[in-house]
């Protein structure tokens, strides 16, 4: 940093501080994570938070968080591409979209109306909603809301039970009737 001197009067100086490098501030690092995430994975997020500076040279990462609308919290590399402020934005973890868990759970809906004589055939109307991603993590569960055929809804979970490569294997079941499990498995989405 260089302090430009603008004003001697006695013996009182006026200066003014300048970065010697180029930087990006937290604001537009933050706001450019939002939309990238916003785009990639079609959900809006609670918080992204920086700290600190980040000089614009080509190949610097810097680590922010972002928290979900369930207070899940993920850290994410901000990394620099061009000189201009472009920008990649990595998820550390590997997951899957909320977008990919509602066809998973709209699956368990079908189900579970045609077990309960809601529907006499599989592709009865169902849907699911899910607000929040899966974390690729043993153990991690979402919640999400499955809407069966009667349009009666119940709230249901999806549980990570392992991790092998990009493959997310889980459980997904009725919070109600948690014996009513179905297990599978994913490709990670795009980090």
């Amino acid at each position: 940093m260089t302090a430009v001197v603008t004003n001697i009067e006695d013996d009182r100086i006026s200066y003014t501080p300048r970065f010697d490098d180029r930087v990006i501030d937290n604001f537009t690092v933050q706001a450019n994570i939002a939309r990238a995430l916003e785009v990639k994975t079609e959900r809006y997020y609670k918080t992204v938070t920086c700290s600190g500076i980040h000089k614009l040279v080509i190949d610097t990462t810097r680590t922010c968080t972002v928290t979900e609308t369930n207070d899940n919290v993920w850290n994410v590399d901000y990394t620099i591409t061009d000189t201009n402020g472009g920008a990649t934005v990595t998820l550390q973890d590997s997951v899957l979209y909320a977008g990919t868990l509602e066809p998973i759970v709209e699956d368990l809906a079908r189900r579970l109306s045609l077990q309960y004589r809601l529907a006499s055939g599989y592709f009865s109307q169902a849907s699911a909603s899910c607000a929040n991603m899966l974390r690729g993590r043993t153990g991690e569960a979402v919640h999400c809301t499955a809407v069966l055929a009667d349009k009666s809804s119940t709230d249901v979970t999806i549980r990570t039970t392992k991790v092998e490569f990009d493959k997310i294997f889980f459980e997904v079941f009725p919070d109600n009737a948690p014996d009513l499990s179905l297990g599978g498995w994913h490709l990670a989405d795009p980090r």
